[in-house]
């Protein structure tokens, strides 16, 4: 298990980054953290795959696990809608096309 000692740096990094965000917005993270947020997820994603395969690493795969599902959301969250959603799209957006585009 000496890969767990050099990966566990990586892991504390990934925590850190997520504690930044408070757990729901990515927007308190600089451009260079976020990139280094993905990057760190998708090198846990691994580590814990294959902590999945030694049994005995039913502690680590269950922190990883964790640790994932906590960034998950932050690294596969979608952009905010804007307010008023259907109501503006139909007073606002829909109106500025039509008159923008009605001569063709």
């Amino acid at each position: 298990m000496h890969w767990v000692q050099k990966r566990e740096a990586h892991w504390a990094r990934l925590e850190a980054l997520v504690a930044a965000c408070k757990g729901r917005d990515v927007g308190a993270l600089s451009t260079s953290d976020l990139r280094e947020l993905a990057q760190l997820y998708r090198q846990t994603a691994a580590d814990l795959a294959t902590a999945r395969e030694d049994p005995s690493s039913r502690r680590l795969a269950a922190y990883l696990n964790q640790l994932l599902g906590r960034a998950h959301n932050l690294v596969y969250a979608g952009r905010r809608r804007e307010r008023g959603g259907v109501l503006g799209f139909y007073t606002r957006t829909f109106p500025q096309t039509f008159r923008a585009t009605w001569r063709y």
